[in-house]
């Protein structure tokens, strides 16, 4: 029908429920018409049954799913029938012009489609298809329903058209509230996400898509698997590469990151325009600013120096939290090669071709143990304006005298190339090649930079263990090195590049794979703890992670804290929901369960409800991915009797004369626990 039709009929329906009528102005109800005829419309016309298969969609019992199933492949794959000769089978009876038939034509008809369709079969499906327990059953939505699911394609085509006007981060933080404790979500978690959002699918055509997206056929996946599949199909429409797809996909849904994406495209941006408007290097200018008293290091003043050089505009906090995450051995000071890797890495986005460029460095120039300070020799030669910058015929004569002529190809030449001149200038930085080649080459530094990355990550409150953890195979113990490596990658925003980390995990993998708790345990039990000034320091430059106003941020928290604090039904509904998550009794529950109920039971947001996880954390050991919320409990039962408070105390020194600090954190947890287990009904 034409949209004008589907509209008036619509508003003729709603006019009549004065439900909607009393909740919804003509305005609202107008606009959202409007929007359900977008989505539903090819053209100047609406498909109607696509509205009608939504609406009428009743849960199915799993009989009756396992019969869509027989159905499909009886009728549309080996009988190969389309859906208006299914629909003529029903022309016999004496209703088909009204759209219906009787249930006992209905039987007759499913026989002569389907011979082996049992009695008990025909009956599940009548008593699912006669909404109205009036004995007849509308055969287009009965046909429809078998067709459902059947046309991937065409799935996917209207489920990009329809997602297409969601929020990236709204959707995520959606998926996240079905996702189940093992971090994965089912069938059944896919198919309530996705209709609570208000697509128009019905059960049989997301329980297709799911099929579709679980390649393992494990019966879950994860909100990344979904995430990546709906960034595909989106970036099918234009131009951009896989790896362009990968940087936006880690744009759109990344932000939490070592060093943030604001700051890495600022860093992008500037180092390019430099590198178009000067004739110098970007690595030399870095060395020619190196500390004169120590060896290849840049101090913190001749840092803000470079950048203003540069052209790089990051705000104070920004300059010293990029500091900070360079700033790998706590000594306030950068080596110049993780700063040149670092820089131009970001500026050439070559990240995608580091792999190939890797291999053919440990063919060539490893093999024949050539070092940085070689390369740095040899090349330097071939500089005659001093620019610190090369050309191609001048890379090629030395990658063949320092290799042998005969031990390099051309294909590795092409490679090693590509990656340190992506955009095909002419032109290679001398010092960006001995950097690469250093830190390609030294395990254990490498090792020692991711161990540093993932302290900072603990210290700024990221966490990572499940970002780690979705990389595990069937046995839910191991991962491939170079899943784990590409996911540090791409999820972290870690000042390494890919061969760095695939350097660090060397040590830990076997035949291969790595056992993620292992290797986990081993960096952060061995990395050394910053001390009180570093941590310090670090925590006060996170007011990126806020809004521009963060000297209010505090006090608007607090406000509608205490806002909350006074509305009794929705404190003790966030207690009793706090309190239900914590399963051991332990007065700790996840950071992302905490971050759900604040979401359902608080107007909190992300910001506010970041500072208050902040100040709930112990960043220490395996403290770092949960909270203790007794002090937030505490705070909403405020201002407490000072009668109680007195008791409390009286109590905790009484203890406290004959036990220790340890036996006292015990009795406490053990009087917990009895509390508890009063309180059947979770009320706190």
């Amino acid at each position: 029908v034409s949209k004008k039709e589907f509209k008036s009929v619509l508003k003729s329906i709603i006019s009549k429920s004065s439900i909607v009528s009393k909740e919804y102005d003509d305005i609202t109800i107008s606009e959202e018409l409007d929007r359900l005829s977008d989505i539903l419309s090819k053209g100047s016309t609406v498909n109607y049954q696509d509205f009608l298969d939504y609406i009428f969609d009743i849960e199915e019992k799993d009989v009756v799913i396992e019969m869509h199933r027989k159905l499909q492949i009886q009728i549309f794959q080996k009988s190969k029938l389309s859906i208006m000769s299914v629909i003529k089978q029903f022309s016999s009876s004496k209703t088909y012009n009204l759209g219906y038939v009787k249930l006992s034509e209905f039987k007759k008809i499913l026989k002569k489609i389907y011979s082996k369709l049992s009695n008990d079969d025909i009956e599940n499906l009548c008593s699912h298809f006669d909404f109205n327990n009036d004995g007849s059953i509308d055969y287009d939505l009965f046909v429809n329903w078998i067709y459902s699911g059947f046309n991937i394609n065409e799935i996917i085509e209207k489920f990009s058209k329809q997602i297409k006007g969601i929020n990236s981060d709204i959707l995520k933080r959606h998926l996240l509230a079905y996702e189940s404790r093992d971090n994965k979500i089912n069938e059944q978690q896919f198919i309530e996400a996705f209709q609570s959002l208000g697509l128009l699918f019905n059960r049989p055509s997301l329980r297709a898509l799911y099929s579709h997206l679980d390649k393992s056929e494990k019966g879950n996946i994860s909100i990344d698997d979904i995430l990546d599949f709906i960034f595909h199909h989106d970036a099918n429409s234009t131009n951009e590469t896989a790896y362009d797809r990968g940087r936006n996909y880690k744009k759109i849904f990344s932000e939490k990151m070592l060093i943030p994406i604001t700051i890495r495209s600022e860093i992008a941006d500037s180092i390019k325009k430099f590198m178009e408007q000067n004739q110098n290097s970007v690595g030399k200018l870095i060395i020619d600013n190196k500390d004169s008293n120590k060896h290849d290091v840049i101090l913190r003043r001749n840092f803000r120096k470079l950048l203003a050089t540069y052209g790089t505009q990051l705000k104070d906090d920004e300059e010293s939290l990029l500091f900070e995450c360079l700033d790998l051995n706590g000594e306030n000071t950068l080596s110049c090669y993780d700063l040149i890797s670092f820089l131009l890495g970001e500026a050439l986005d070559n990240h995608y071709l580091s792999g190939k460029a890797c291999d053919s460095l440990q063919s060539t120039l490893i093999k024949r143990k050539v070092t940085s300070k070689d390369i740095i020799k040899h090349l330097s030669k071939y500089d005659l304006k001093g620019t610190g910058y090369i050309d191609f015929s001048s890379w090629n004569s030395v990658l063949k005298k320092l290799c042998g002529q005969a031990d390099i190809t051309i294909d590795q030449i092409n490679d090693l190339t590509k990656y340190f001149d992506p955009e095909k200038n002419g032109k290679l930085d001398i010092f960006y090649v001995s950097s690469f080649l250093l830190l390609t080459t030294d395990a254990t530094r490498a090792e020692n930079k991711l161990k540093n990355c993932f302290k900072l990550l603990r210290i700024k409150g990221i966490t990572y263990h499940d970002t780690l953890m979705s990389t595990v195979g069937k046995d839910n113990v191991t991962s491939a090195i170079s899943d784990v490596a590409e996911t540090i990658d791409k999820e972290l925003g870690l000042p390494m590049t890919y061969p760095e980390i695939l350097l660090s995990l060397q040590k830990f993998q076997r035949r291969g794979v790595i056992r993620i708790e292992t290797m986990l345990s081993a960096l952060e039990n061995q990395s050394e703890t910053l001390n009180k000034t570093d941590k310090k320091e670090l925590v006060l430059n996170q007011s990126y992670n806020f809004s521009s106003n963060n000297s209010n941020l505090g006090k608007t928290l607090y406000k509608k804290l205490c806002v909350l604090r006074s509305d009794k039904n929705r404190r003790e509904e966030l207690r009793t929901q706090i309190l239900k998550k914590d399963f051991n009794f332990v007065n700790r529950i996840t950071k992302r369960d905490f971050i759900r109920i604040l979401d359902v039971n608080s107007s909190f947001t992300d910001e506010e409800s970041s500072l208050l996880i902040e100040n709930l954390s112990f960043i220490e050991n395996h403290h770092e991915n949960d909270l203790d919320y007794s002090y937030f409990l505490l705070f909403l039962m405020e201002p407490i009797n000072l009668n109680l408070v007195s008791s409390g105390v009286e109590l905790i020194n009484k203890v406290m004369r004959g036990r220790d600090s340890t036996n006292l954190i015990n009795f406490l947890s053990d009087l917990h626990k009895n509390f508890i287990s009063y309180d059947n009904n979770n009320t706190g």
